[in-house]
């Protein structure tokens, strides 16, 4: 029909609004965040722009202040920094967070190395009893001193 006017149609339901769908920036340690950390660490450090510009470009030759502003302002832009350009970043203007970062990565256990096995139902049940009767608290000791022992030449472990 000429001349009739089309109604507006409800938004879809089930759609994001802007607010859900802030940028996942990843971090140097691979984590995710929805805080724009190029920014944090130019304001935060007082460093000029042109510096930071000029260690990115060491990595990508085309990156210019327009791009950094950009990346800065990634939720208007739909624009983020790559990974390794944001660690190279770090290394040059904050060594100690990227530092900092790294030890954390790791759960902050003292001892990182690891140790896993799979077992079968039965046999995990008779270690469990065999470990107790020998007086060990956890699998932690138990492991610790038959590493300890196999490594000193006793391949028994007895």
């Amino acid at each position: 029909m000429p001349g009739k006017k089309k109604e507006a149609t409800p938004a879809a339901t089930g759609t994001a609004s802007a607010k859900e769908m802030l940028p996942t920036v990843y971090q140097p340690g691979g984590e995710k965040s929805t805080r724009n950390e190029l920014m944090e660490l130019r304001v935060g450090r007082g460093l000029p722009a042109r510096e930071m510009v000029a260690v990115v470009q060491e990595l990508y030759p085309k990156y210019d202040k327009t791009m950094q502003s950009k990346c800065e302002h990634g939720e208007e832009y739909g624009v983020l920094l790559r990974p390794d350009a944001l660690t190279a970043l770090y290394s040059r203007f904050a060594p100690d967070v990227l530092e900092a970062r790294k030890r954390s990565r790791h759960g902050k256990h003292r001892l990182t190395c690891r140790i896993t096995a799979r077992l079968e139902d039965a046999l995990f049940a008779a270690l469990q009893q065999r470990m107790q009767a020998d007086g060990y608290q956890t699998f932690q000791e138990l492991l610790t001193a038959l590493v300890l022992r196999y490594v000193e030449g006793d391949a028994d472990g007895t």
